[in-house]
């Protein structure tokens, strides 16, 4: 079924929100030469890039940042390293460092630690 043009919602709005919310981003583009190849080249060599490259290459797992996995890790996949009491408290450290920064604190009633 065709719709007659006066029945077509108008998209200039949604438009005119998104161009707002990406007006800096969007300057920034324009007038900033961005070249970023040579810092890029420059990460290429780091063990976690390489790491990266041999993941998407093979579409095989590996282990945590950089952790040094020795022969048992490689056979485990990254779910299965979290029974590792050692591990996995030091990836729950790592992102509850990183959870602050991403979001406001909520409003809670005060709590005793039991």
């Amino acid at each position: 079924m065709i719709k007659a043009a006066a029945q077509v919602p108008d998209p200039t709005a949604l438009y005119r929100i998104r161009d707002g919310s990406y007006a800096a981003d969007l300057l920034i583009a324009a007038v900033a030469e961005c070249d970023l190849r040579s810092y890029f080249g420059s990460l290429a060599e780091r063990p976690t890039a390489r790491e990266l490259a041999d993941v998407l290459r093979t579409d095989r797992q590996a282990a945590w940042a950089s952790a040094g996995a020795t022969a048992d890790d490689r056979e485990t996949d990254w779910s299965g390293r979290l029974g590792d009491a050692a591990f996995a408290q030091r990836f729950t450290a790592a992102m509850d460092a990183r959870g602050p920064s991403w979001v406001r604190p909520s409003p809670t009633p005060s709590r005793t630690s039991p």
